[in-house]
């Protein structure tokens, strides 16, 4: 515990400077819209000791019930009766957040609890854990993260759920590798971006590299790490401190939804709000792994190493509202946006009135995801973005309604190097809705 906590207070002072510069049958249907893009449908657990307290099953499952009710369009009896019924319960933790919110959400929970949603047909509950991970010193995090998630766990199990399920990133892993070890009210959990310097690292477990998945606690907990990701590798601090983008938004290959969402065996969540969910998904990659007879699954390449990676967040092209080339007239709001500020139209109907075009200096021969932000603040249309590329144009439609303050996929593609390279929007939407403009980035994919 010491060798923990003065560790925890180094990488706390260096990372603070770094900063500082539908139905209720056999199971509730718990009402997440399909696709689940909207965070807030995500309900917390309570920081109230109270609340975290066990009373007994009725009451337990009650409590439960009005907290997750207030995020989905569930009935607080639904989930009631599905926790007393042995429903399975997932419990989301996020990472680190210094200075920050402790309710802020990184950009894994929301495709992690969309694949859980659709794979468990609608049958399930995911919550989020509400923890003090604001804290400067990581230890106090740490340990609050473990008690919090024990309490939550004792508390869903004496409600009557079956299983309680874990997953987890960073900090969040470190606390489940914790919680999985002392716990026998969780079923199983799933890390991902475990800090090198925590005891729940693989190297700190023996295994001979990060990369990987990996076994723990028996098997009761699965980690999977991979090389680009600096917060697995020897000397992590220093490794994320110099892999750090202001353009990211984040530390690159640390932000593991792309794990989720992408590449061959990943997916996408099509803008049109349908849900293709191959059995090749990462996250079951993670249960096939967990239900293997092989000890330890350290592939090299491709497979378990795809990301995007420091290169390919480097690389990156951003194309904000006011480098792209507009026609009609906008509304400039500020305080929200990609570099804070993004314009505003409304839909004309079948007919154009404003457009955008955002263009960027790309590498010929090179494939591209596109991604659109939407902001918080606007954006209530279904907008058709037209990508140009080598191999012609396509369209994907986006409801900007699901999103809030996201970047949201357009797709990959090998782009020409040329000016027929473009994302293209009108407000010919067909309604009179609110319309968002903003930024478009053209992220190279290592693979």
């Amino acid at each position: 515990m010491r060798k923990r906590l003065i560790v925890a207070v180094v990488v706390a002072v260096v990372c603070s400077i770094a900063l500082l510069a539908g139905r209720a049958d056999a199971a509730v249907y718990v009402g997440y819209a399909p696709p689940l893009t909207d965070a807030g449908n995500i309900p917390w657990t309570s920081q109230d000791s109270g609340w975290l307290s066990t009373k007994g099953a009725d009451q337990d499952a009650w409590d439960i019930a009005n907290r997750a009710a207030t995020s989905t369009s569930q009935s607080a009896q639904a989930i009631h009766d599905f926790l007393r019924s042995g429903g399975t319960v997932y419990l989301l933790i996020p990472g680190y957040n210094p200075l920050g919110n402790s309710q802020s959400r990184s950009d894994w929970e929301v495709p992690i609890a969309d694949y859980l949603n659709m794979s468990n047909n609608s049958h399930v509950l995911i919550m989020e854990l509400d923890y003090w991970r604001t804290n400067l010193i990581y230890g106090w995090a740490f340990s609050d993260g473990v008690s919090k998630a024990e309490s939550f766990a004792a508390k869903a199990k004496s409600a009557g759920a079956g299983q309680v399920i874990i997953f987890a990133h960073s900090l969040g892993a470190d606390v489940t590798g914790q919680v999985t070890q002392d716990s026998a009210n969780v079923s199983r959990g799933y890390g991902f971006g475990i800090p090198c310097f925590s005891s729940w690292a693989p190297k700190n477990k023996g295994y001979s590299s990060y990369q990987g998945f990996h076994r723990v606690n028996s098997g009761k907990y699965i980690e999977f790490s991979r090389t680009s990701d600096p917060a697995s590798q020897d000397g992590c601090v220093i490794s994320l401190l110099g892999n750090w983008s202001s353009n990211s938004g984040s530390v690159p290959g640390h932000d593991y939804m792309e794990l989720v969402y992408d590449n061959a065996y990943h997916r996408y969540v099509n803008s049109d709000g349908s849900c293709p969910c191959p059995s090749t998904n990462f996250v079951a990659k993670l249960y096939a792994f967990a239900s293997s007879t092989s000890n330890e699954d350290t592939a090299s390449g491709s497979t378990y190493d795809w990301n995007k990676t420091a290169a390919d967040y480097r690389t990156m092209k951003a194309v904000d509202d006011n480098n792209a080339t507009l026609s009609g007239s906008y509304a400039v709001l500020s305080g929200d946006g990609y570099d804070n500020a993004v314009r505003r139209a409304y839909g004309n109907g079948s007919t154009a009135t404003v457009s955008a075009t955002w263009r960027a200096a790309l590498t010929g021969g090179t494939k591209y995801e596109a991604r659109v932000f939407v902001p918080a603040i606007t954006g209530t249309s279904t907008v058709t973005y037209k990508i140009c590329y080598s191999g012609g144009c396509t369209t994907r439609q986006v409801n900007q309604a699901y999103y809030s303050d996201v970047w949201v996929s357009l797709g990959t593609y090998i782009f020409s190097g040329t000016s027929s390279d473009y994302v293209y929007m009108n407000n010919a939407t067909g309604g009179t809705a609110s319309i968002g403009v903003d930024a478009v980035q053209f992220i190279p994919k290592s693979q």
